[in-house]
């Protein structure tokens, strides 16, 4: 329930951003598609300096087919089907070469024993300003926010009523930690997982 809360908020919040002309989705169909709409989502908010926040809210795929059929597969008479899938490039590192001053990723896990460590291991592989870790099940409700620069600890954040708020208010710390006092007019950039890029001016 409270998944469909979150996204339910997350839908409402997005038609007022785009009803008042300051969103725009950019559809792809390809990881391919998306790893350029990804560079050039950067490559728009470069000339913004340190007034711009790229947020990469989830991952689109770790895995893809990396040369899909040319046909429909044929059934195998019950004999099962495998697949063997690619690795999907892991970028995040190529933000701030590509023009992104500040980036704040998403970690999101199924296991809790996992999820604290692979962000604070993410904060240090790809340089990133901040990490917010969650998992699948609470994820609208709860998250840890790893950027050290703006927490000395991980800052811990559950609401049943959703952490959107608490999020976006620890995202203009982190940007502000990175030596980027927040603008009256700056641009996120999100990436969600629905097959599109959100460009949100706020």
């Amino acid at each position: 329930a409270a998944a469909a809360a979150g996204d339910a908020a997350y839908a409402a919040g997005a038609r007022t951003l785009r009803d008042g002309a300051r969103f725009a989705a950019a559809p792809f169909s390809s990881v391919h598609a998306y790893l350029g709409l990804l560079r050039a989502a950067c490559a728009a908010v470069s000339p913004l300096g340190p007034r711009a926040v790229v947020v990469c809210a989830a991952a689109v795929s770790d895995f893809h087919v990396a040369t899909p059929p040319e046909h429909k597969i044929q059934s195998t008479g019950g004999a099962g089907l495998t697949l063997e899938l690619d690795a999907v490039p892991k970028m995040l590192g190529l933000l701030k070469p590509w023009g992104a001053r500040c980036v704040v990723s998403f970690k999101l896990e199924t296991d809790a024993a996992l999820v604290d460590a692979k962000a604070a291991a993410a904060l240090e592989h790809y340089g990133v300003d901040g990490v917010v870790a969650n998992l699948l099940d609470s994820y609208a409700t709860r998250a840890t926010v790893h950027a050290p620069a703006a927490f000395p600890s991980p800052l811990r954040l559950e609401d049943a009523r959703g952490v959107d708020g608490a999020l976006a208010d620890a995202i203009v710390r982190i940007h502000g930690a990175a030596g980027a006092p927040p603008p009256p007019d700056p641009l996120a950039v999100r990436l969600v997982d629905e097959g599109h890029v959100d460009v949100c001016i706020d």
